[in-house]
Order: C-alpha cells, then structure tokens, then sequence
C-alpha cells in the first residue's frame, strides 16, 4: 500500500512537470534569444506543436510577453525541483508543501499570460483544453504532495490499521465463540467428556488456539501503540495485524465448523466403540441376556426425538440413533450429550439390577458349595466299604429308592438345581434363579446331615463300643439299613436298624466279605493256638510255604492287631509304622515279622514291607497305594489273614 502511495505521488509530480518544464524551456529560450527549433529534440516537439493552431496562438504571445514573466516561469520550474527533492530526496513535508505552494502560482501566472488565447477565434475544445493545464498541473502537484506517505499520515493510518484490527479480531471472536456455544456449550462439552475426553480435550485445545491468535493481534496492536517505534514501523506493524485480523475474521466461522465436525467425528467413533454392543458377564463368566429385562430393555431420551432406544439382542440401537442425531441435527452434540447422561444412568441401573440378583444367587451357590466340600470331608473321614457306598449315593447319584419313594440327595441333584440357577438367572429370570438356587442349597444341606451322621455320630459310637443311636427324621431310615453290610465290613461291629434307632454292638469275630447282608464267621484267633500242622490250613492260605507252619497264628494277628492301631492313631500318611521295641519279646521273632512281611506283600493294596534286620529297636512299616485308607488296609490285613 505505502509504495502505491509513492507510486502515484511520483506519478502525480512528473505529470504536473510537463507543462512546467514546457514553459521553462519556452521562458530560458525567450530569455537567451535564440530559436527552439535549433535544440535537439525540443525543436522537433516545437515544430509539431506549431501545427497546432491553439499552441501556435499561445507561442506568439508568449514571446510577446514581458521578461518578468520568463523570469517567473523559471521560478516554478525550480519551485517544482524543489517539491521532487522534498517529496524523494528529504522527505520533509513543510518543505514540500512550500513548493508546492510555489507551484501553484503557474495557474496564476498561465492564465494570466495566456488568457488572450479565449478571444483568438480558436476552436472551443481547443481553447478549454489548452486553459485547463494550468489547472491540472496545480491539482497533480498538490496531489502529489498529499498522497505521498508522510509521518502524520503514517500514523494516522496506523492508528486507523490497529483499530480496525482489533475490530476483525473482536468480530473474529464473537463469531468463533457464538457458533462453539450454540453447537458445544460448557455444560455440552461437560458430558462428552463422560464418553471421549480426549477428543473434548483437543477441542478445547483448538479453540484456545483460535482464541489465543485474535488475542495475540489485540495485544500487539496496544503494544505498537504504546511503543516507540517509527512511525513507518508501526504503519508497517499495524497493516500486517489489519491484514492477519482480516484473515481470521474471514475464517472464523469456517474455523468453528471445522473444530465441531472434528469433535463430532471423534464422538461418533467413542459412541461407537462404547455403545455398539452393550453386554455384562457374571462373575461365572457367562454373558446375560438383558433384553429380557423388560423394565430396562429400552430407554425414552427427551433430548432425542422418535421411540424409545431399544437395548440388547438383535434390536440394540443405541449408538445407531446417537450417530444418526449427530450427523442430522445442526445441534446433534447437544442432543446426544444429554442423552448420554441419561443412557449412563440406565446402564448403571442394569448393572445394578443385575449385581443384585446375582450375589443373591451366587450366596446360595457358594453356601452349596461349602456344604458339598463339608459333605466331601465327612465322608473321607469312612473308611472301606462304608465310605465307597456312600460316596456312590451321595456323591455320584447311584442311589437307590427310598422307603417313601422319594430319591436321595444326591451332588449329581445339585448340580443339576447349580446349572439351572445359573441358566435361569443369565437369562434374567430371577425368580426360577432363585427357586433353583435355594433346592440346590437345601440338597446340599440334606447330603451334608446325611454325610455328618455317618461320618460323625455313628463312627463315634463304634470307636465307643456300642451304642444306640436315634436316626433323625431328615435321614430315611431305608438308607440307614442298606449301609448294614458296608458298615460291619469296614469296621467288625454288629450294625441292626430298629423302630427308628441304629444300634450298633461290638463283633467278636471279625467277619469276611459278604454280600446281601450274610456273613461268614471264621474261627478266632484262640481257635489257633495249637499247630496247625495238623490242619494243613494255614500252609494252605499262605501258598504251602513249609515253614510258615511253624509261626504261630495268634502272634501274627496281634501284631498286625497293632499296625492297626497305629493305622488309626497315624492319619494322612500312607506309611504305618510299628516300634518293634514296644512289642513284647514273643512277638518280635523274625518268623513272625517275615510272615507278616510276606502276607501283606501279597495283597493289592500294599506297596512296600519293611522289615527292621536285628529288632529291636527298628520299625517295622507297611507303606499302601496312593488313595487307599492306611487303616481300611491294615483291617483287611488282619481279616483276611485270620
């Protein structure tokens, strides 16, 4: 802008020279007395003109005038040097205006010198044309000297430059933030953080950028103000901030539009990455079916207009709709960030729901399972038959029927009640959940009395003695009958079922297996006091070994009488151990540990027999197979042998 000001003063000046510079020539060459024609150039320009019957005219009275008018036209030739050298070379305005002052006075001085051109019978445009170039050299010489870039002008379009640029920028900033609050207002921005934080984060990051730039013009325009620069300095400063304050003017709005497309770009991807598909696992790792929660499978939004959003299963539409109001409505963000506070909450009441039924439901299957692992841990508590038999009733289901017609309890029950509940309760049916849950705890209940009874109650009458005990009501007296024959066989004691009560008395003779409740009854061991060289028959049990009929039957069966014992005293090791030094001297001969060792190495469930080489001391020890009662085995050892 400030070199087109120079431009045209330039322009203006050398214009406004023209005919000046042709009355100087004409004043000089009037002056020395000689001719035009004879200068180069000039008189060639001179003769043209001559043609010309308005300049023919003009030259004749010219040189008919005085020499004080030479001397004056000579006088504004220099008088418009002296504006070229004020307005280019100095660049002093009082200077240039001075002399231009002085150049005016060739209108003046033209006119009245040439004014008897009007009455010479010329034709009329000529006339007015050559009477009008005095005036128009006045006008391009002022021209000039007002149009060129002055400090006071300078300044005053500085001053004019900055306030102009603090208006764009003003303007800037109403725009920018009107359009940003209409479509993302702070309580808008507030909610979408809920969902994309991050591209609400780098929204507000763009807009302080935008906001930080019209700021940073207005600061700099007071600054240029208050500094103390040139004045083409600020002019310079305060033009490129009125052409940066343009811009942004011009952008503003595009700027608004771009930021909000680009956070609603972001929030369609959060909404669908969130909310495409809604679902919850349990802590048993199963998925829930909520649509069939119907007070929560669908949410009415206020801010959203049309039905209700459906939610799960094939008709889940919640980021559907959301993404569809964005992209339709000029106000969709609002919209949805309203309604996203709304969807949250419902969620939130679903999760709920579902956290509720569910630790319900897991208290039930987590007191059943308690009461399966306590069951578990009376039963191991049985030994040999007993304990196989139950655990077939209770723990694996092969029970038979009931006096009253009614099955047992059994886990294969409960586990089945187990998987319903579950079943029931991810399909959000929480009342058959519930009825499945309790039948599944009470079952258990029932096994664990049955198993309590059995493992406690009649165990500790038979390490009693005797006894008498009442069979609950919750126990079928048909189950506590059945288990007569496993019970005698596990533990040699008289086991009868009467009008309600156990009563369980010791053996005397310990029984054989039987089946069907019969028992075969072998001799005692008094029975064997005397050589069974006689008989033959232990040579017999024991494979026809000739000198296993020289070891008394009696001191075998005591000692093995004593590894039970010890069976009993020694639980959860699968090693019983002997002291051979707590034994009385008749029973520590080496026929007799040798008899034992090679009996019991015989049968199935015996490992390894070791014998101590020169008792006592020493031990001597029985170690049975992984799984296998220490104490069963030992008991089957003195069974059988005797």
């Amino acid at each position: 802008m400030l070199q087109n000001r120079r431009r045209i003063a330039a322009g203006c000046w050398a214009v406004a020279g023209l005919p000046i510079l042709a009355s100087f020539v004409q004043a000089t060459v009037a002056l020395l007395e000689t001719t035009a024609t004879v200068i180069p150039l000039i008189g060639s320009l001179t003769q043209f003109l001559w043609s010309v019957s308005v300049f023919r005219v003009a030259g004749n009275i010219f040189r008919s005038s005085s020499t004080i008018v030479f001397i004056l036209f000579v006088l504004i030739a220099l008088a418009w040097t002296a504006q070229g050298v004020g307005l280019f070379a100095l660049r002093h305005r009082v200077i240039t205006l001075g002399a231009t002052g002085f150049v005016t006075l060739f209108l003046v001085l033209f006119e009245l010198v040439y004014l008897p051109v009007a009455s010479a019978g010329l034709p009329a445009i000529q006339t007015a044309g050559f009477l009008f170039v005095p005036i128009g050299t006045a006008a391009m010489s002022w021209a000039a000297s007002l149009v060129f870039d002055w400090s006071i002008t300078l300044d005053s379009e500085a001053t004019k430059a900055l306030s102009t640029a603090r208006e764009d920028t003003q303007e800037a900033l109403t725009t920018f933030n009107s359009q940003i609050e209409r479509v993302v207002g702070e309580q808008v921005q507030s909610s979408l953080k809920t969902i994309a934080p991050e591209a609400v984060t780098a929204f507000e990051s763009q807009c302080s950028e935008f906001r930080d730039r019209c700021q940073a013009v207005q600061d700099e325009a007071d600054a240029v103000v208050d500094g103390s620069t040139s004045s083409r300095e600020r002019h310079d400063t305060a033009a490129q901030l009125q052409a940066d304050a343009a811009k942004l003017n011009d952008v503003a709005g595009e700027t608004a539009t771009r930021v909000i497309s680009t956070l609603e770009r972001q929030v369609e991807d959060k909404i669908n990455e969130r909310y495409s598909d809604v679902h919850y696992v349990s802590r048993f790792s199963r998925e829930y079916t909520i649509r069939n929660l119907r007070t929560h499978n669908s949410v009415s939004l206020p801010t959203i207009d049309g039905p209700a959003i459906q939610i799960g299963g094939s008709q889940h539409e919640i980021a559907t709709r959301l993404t569809e109001t964005i992209e339709a409505d000029p106000d969709g963000l609002a919209a949805v960030a309203g309604a996203i506070d709304t969807i949250d909450t419902h969620l939130d009441a679903i999760e709920q729901t579902l956290q509720t039924h569910e630790e319900s439901i897991a208290e039930s299957l987590d007191a059943e399972q308690r009461e399966i692992e306590t069951a578990t841990a009376n039963l191991d508590e049985l030994e040999g038959p007993a304990q196989e038999r139950l655990e077939a009733y209770l723990l694996e289901g092969r029970t038979p029927e009931s006096s009253t017609g009614e099955s047992l309890p059994t886990k294969p029950t409960v586990d089945d009640y187990r998987e319903e509940a579950l079943k029931t309760l991810h399909e959000c049916r929480f009342d058959a959940a519930i009825q499945s849950a309790d039948a599944a705890e009470t079952e258990a209940r029932e096994i664990v009395q049955i198993a309590e009874f059995f493992a406690q109650s009649v165990t500790a009458t038979i390490e009693y003695g005797s006894g008498s005990i009442p069979v609950p009501s919750s126990i079928d007296a048909t189950l506590v009958e059945r288990l007569r024959v496993p019970f005698e066989q596990s533990y040699y004691i008289e086991y009868e079922v009467a009008e309600g009560v156990l009563n369980i008395t010791e053996s005397n003779n310990p029984e054989t297996e039987s089946t069907g409740g019969d028992a075969t009854t072998n001799s005692t061991g008094a029975e064997y006091s005397g050589t069974v060289d006689s008989t033959g028959e232990h040579a017999a049990l024991t494979e026809g070994n000739p000198q296993d009929a020289e070891v008394p039957h009696d001191d075998v069966l005591y000692v093995l009488g004593e590894l039970q014992a010890n069976a009993a005293s020694q639980r959860g090791k699968s090693t019983v151990e002997l002291q051979t030094e707590q034994l009385p001297a008749k029973f520590i001969k080496p026929a007799v540990l040798n008899e034992i060792k090679s009996f019991a190495e015989r049968q199935g469930d015996v490992v390894h027999v070791a014998v101590p080489s020169n008792p006592p001391p020493g031990f001597l020890s029985i170690e049975v197979a992984d799984g296998v009662s220490p104490r069963r085995v030992m008991k089957q050892l003195q069974s059988v042998y005797a």
